[in-house]
């Protein structure tokens, strides 16, 4: 077994679903699929399209999206490795839940529907370890609805930045999140959050320029976001 296979193996068994898993049973898993090198902006998925299959995500960043009547896109997730996503359509054979986009240029594996029960089949287990993964979206699911309801914009844009900056331990590249990008992720247009980031740094809770936000107060912005978070 050469180096590069050997460390995909190890990768892959570093998702939950697959870590109670042999090395040869891994191996298997592997060659039920294929691994793909895919460039930034890719879409991978279609929301409402046949199911597409399942995806492992190795190297890289995707966005998980749902896109509103009036197009604008709701960003549901950033995924980093390695994460397992799709999981549900292919559990249902139903179709895309959500869009899937490449932020970066990623490394994924990916199986389809028809294989992915084949594997069920020979290891049940895999089914077992989805079954804590699909809570705990369920879980995530039930407060993004509840932010949505509950949460003003400025509270949701409080809260994604103590997200962003693991609660204002670092701070945040612009690059790397626009303000597309951050209004997305909270289901809002940018010059909306823009003029909640102005009021809060307005308060001293923030700084920022072109190229970074800086998070001053985590615990006021913490506040803002009525999260009872300690530092």
């Amino acid at each position: 077994m050469d180096k590069g296979y050997q460390n995909l193996i190890e990768r892959m068994k570093n998702i939950p679903h697959f870590k109670n898993l042999e090395i040869r049973e891994i191996a298997n898993i592997i060659q039920a699929g294929r691994i793909r090198h895919v460039e930034k902006d890719t879409v991978l998925l279609h929301e409402g399209d046949p199911c597409g299959g399942l995806f492992v995500l190795l190297k890289g960043e995707i966005t998980l999206q749902k896109v509103g009547p009036e197009g604008h896109n709701y960003i549901m997730a950033v995924l980093e490795p390695v994460t397992m996503f799709n999981e549900v359509a292919v559990l249902d054979r139903g179709n895309n839940p959500a869009r899937a986009v490449a932020l970066t240029t990623c490394r994924i594996w990916q199986t389809d529907c028809e294989s992915f029960h084949r594997l069920l089949t020979t290891y049940p287990q895999i089914a077992l370890g989805l079954l804590p993964i699909i809570a705990a979206r369920n879980r995530l699911l039930v407060e993004q609805y509840e932010d949505l309801s509950f949460l003003s914009v400025r509270a949701r844009t409080a809260k994604l930045l103590l997200e962003l900056s693991r609660n204002g331990e670092e701070d945040i590249q612009r690059d790397h999140h626009p303000i597309q990008m951050l209004s997305a992720r909270i289901s809002t247009a940018p010059e909306v959050i823009s003029r909640a980031m102005r009021s809060i740094k307005q308060q001293g809770c923030i700084d920022y320029n072109r190229q970074w936000i800086r998070i001053n107060k985590p615990e006021e912005l913490a506040r803002i976001a009525h999260l009872g978070v300690e530092f």
